[in-house]
């Protein structure tokens, strides 16, 4: 199956490619591309064109795209703009090209973060109402929101998946206690 993953040179786009490689052909786009591999199609969600280009003979999209770079609360007016320019308009461009390209299934990666506002020990199912904590969460919200209308609208068949801030243990990076994160897990 020739599946188009967006944001393929994410932290999880990176090991989710290398982890479909072998039993699926593989469209990767990204904003930036290494000019030495045929699979991977300069990629701007925000775009329409980029998303028509990169939907080409594809069966099914991981979107995985997503304004990020930054940890913790951040809230300034710039980088909210980006957020919602690629969170939701670009998850729309996205969802929009898929349909015109006759695309059936469609995996849309969003955050536990829709659903963070709720006191603990409250137990959150995985289909839980949204109670977005930050723009962040909002953005991925209205993701799943536009998510549902395209499924409800056009039947196409629609994943929404609520993750959590992904690490690998192996990491280097992660070393040092952070990878001890109950809410954090390893894409692996």
């Amino acid at each position: 199956m020739r599946v188009l993953i967006t944001g393929a040179r994410g932290y999880v786009g990176r090991r989710l490619s290398h982890g479909l490689e072998a039993d699926h052909d593989l469209r990767l786009g990204d904003l930036s591309v290494p000019e030495d591999d045929a699979r991977w199609v300069r990629l701007d969600v925000t775009r329409p064109a980029d998303v028509e280009t990169a939907m080409r003979g594809v069966e099914a999209v991981i979107h995985l795209a997503v304004a990020s770079g930054h940890e913790g609360d951040y809230e300034d007016d710039a980088f909210n703009q980006l957020r919602f320019d690629v969170n939701v308009r670009g998850t729309c461009n996205v969802l929009e090209g898929a349909r015109r390209a006759g695309v059936r299934r469609f995996v849309h990666t969003s955050s536990l973060m829709v659903v963070w506002g709720r006191e603990p020990p409250e137990r959150v199912a995985s289909d839980a109402p949204p109670r977005p904590v930050g723009t962040y969460a909002v953005t991925k919200q209205l993701g799943e929101t536009l998510c549902e209308y395209y499924a409800r609208s056009f039947g196409m068949s629609v994943l929404c998946l609520r993750i959590p801030k992904p690490i690998d243990p192996n990491d280097p990076a992660w070393r040092g206690g952070a990878s001890d994160r109950s809410g954090w897990r390893s894409p692996t």
